[in-house]
Parts: C-alpha cells; sequence; structure tokens
C-alpha cells in the first residue's frame, strides 16, 4: 500500500527555507529554488482548500436561510425600482431645463459612457466609479455626433433617454452584455444620421436584431465581430451588405 502524502505546511516550508539560508550560506541557488517552489505549491493548496470551504459554507447558509434569501432579493429588486424612477424623474427634469441633448449626454455620464459634441474635439467621459464633469451644462443645445456606451450596463429601457437624438453619427457598444435584439430595434431612430455602429462583443446580439439594421440607411461601418449567437458569419456579412450597398461590415472568419 503506499502512503498518502500530506499537504505540505506552508510555515513548515517556509521555515526550512530560511534555515538553509541561516546555516548553510554556500547552499546552491537551485535548492533555494526547490524549496520556494514547495513553498508556492503548498500555499496554493491551503488557498484552494479555503475557497472551498467559504464556497460550502455559503450554500449551507442559503440553504438554512431560504426565506431570508427571497426577501432580499425582493428588497434588491424593490431598490432596483425606485433608483430607476428617481433617476427618470432626474432626467425628465433635467430634459425640461436643459434640453434633450444635454439631458442624454447626462445620462450616459451617469452610465458610464462618454459623449463627443458636434465641433468639439474633446470628450466628456466619467471615470471609473461614475463620476463625470458637469461641464457639459454649458453647452447646451449642442447636438452629440459620438456615442460610446461600451462596457456599460445599458439595456432596453435606456433608449428611452437617448432615443431621440437625431445628429449621432457614430455609436459604440461594444461589450454590452444586456445590449439584446430589442436594443437594436430601438436604433432604427438614427436611420437619418447614424453612419458608425460598434456591436463588438455584445454576446445577446443574434441575426434576428441585425436584421433590424436595414433601415439605417447612411450606415457605412458596422462592426459585429465576437457573437457568439452568429452562426453562419459569411451569410449574414452578405445579406447585410446586400441590403447597406453603401457599409463595411467588419466580422471575423470572413476572407
Amino acid at each position: 500500500m503506499k502512503k498518502k502524502k500530506k499537504n505540505q505546511n506552508p510555515g513548515r516550508a517556509r521555515g526550512r527555507a530560511m534555515a538553509l539560508r541561516v546555516w548553510c550560506p554556500r547552499t546552491s541557488r537551485l535548492a533555494l529554488a526547490v524549496f520556494q517552489q514547495d513553498l508556492k505549491k503548498a500555499e496554493c493548496r491551503t488557498r484552494s482548500t479555503t475557497t472551498a470551504l467559504v464556497k460550502i459554507k455559503f450554500l449551507d447558509y442559503l440553504q438554512k436561510n431560504f426565506r431570508a434569501t427571497q426577501a432580499f432579493q425582493l428588497f434588491e429588486k424593490t431598490m432596483q425600482r425606485w433608483r430607476t424612477k428617481s433617476l427618470n424623474s432626474f432626467y425628465l427634469e433635467a430634459k425640461v431645463r436643459y434640453g434633450q441633448e444635454t439631458s442624454s449626454a447626462l445620462f450616459i455620464l451617469a452610465c458610464g459612457g462618454g459623449v463627443r459634441l458636434k465641433e468639439h474635439t474633446e470628450w466628456f467621459r466619467s471615470d471609473e466609479n461614475r463620476m463625470h464633469s458637469w461641464d457639459v451644462l454649458n453647452y447646451s443645445g449642442v447636438p452629440i455626433e459620438e456615442v460610446d456606451l461600451s462596457t456599460t450596463a445599458v439595456n432596453f429601457s435606456s433608449f428611452e433617454h437617448i432615443g431621440e437624438l437625431q445628429n449621432v453619427k457614430v455609436m459604440s457598444l461594444r461589450d454590452c452584455r444586456h445590449v439584446d435584439d430589442w436594443c437594436l430595434t430601438c436604433l432604427n431612430v438614427y436611420r437619418h444620421s447614424l453612419e458608425e455602429l460598434y456591436l463588438t462583443g455584445s454576446s445577446l446580439v443574434t441575426e434576428r436584431g441585425l436584421s433590424a439594421l436595414c433601415h439605417l440607411r447612411k450606415l457605412r461601418c458596422l462592426d459585429i465581430t465576437g457573437l457568439p449567437f452568429i452562426i453562419n458569419k459569411s451569410l449574414i456579412k452578405v445579406l447585410l451588405e446586400d441590403a447597406l450597398p453603401d457599409v463595411t461590415v467588419i466580422i471575423e472568419d470572413c476572407a
């Protein structure tokens, strides 16, 4: 019978390495490297074991406190509805006071995105904590030409605040995990201005949603790389370029 190897104690391995350095100053670097490698392996085993125990305890807690978990989820949904209602009322008031363009710009910045105004080269962007400057209020009434909502949590309801913009030429929706086919149907309002659209990595988009883009007659560039639900990529590219003769479709695996 083979004896099972016991997990090495990180403290013991560290002590062996320190003793080796103190009492054997002429020991080769290779021996020290072996002890350091053993130490890292022992620490990784300890860390993975701790993570597994935490997961087990968490699942056990959820099982024993099922009603409390349901109450917490209900509270979270209630708070989400309250925040959405508060945001809607705020941006409706901003629309009345500053106009549609400025109200939409504030909403985009609050979502963590960025905007570029017409005849301006600089961008207005929010930081990692969605904090932004209020300098955009100084440009009340100036149309928005470029919108960057990449990696934000925008969804179908978000287009209520940005769906009335009439001068948007470029829109980026890269890596937006909540953007789906319904969101693409909302882009029909930009059919007279939108020239570039980037949907890279928006994993919920399918062929049905892309078919709604055929109304964007001024579209010149369409990036649909990284969409897992698009199976026949070559066919989709041909159909889009046939429906929109002036568009350049960017998609992977197409020679």
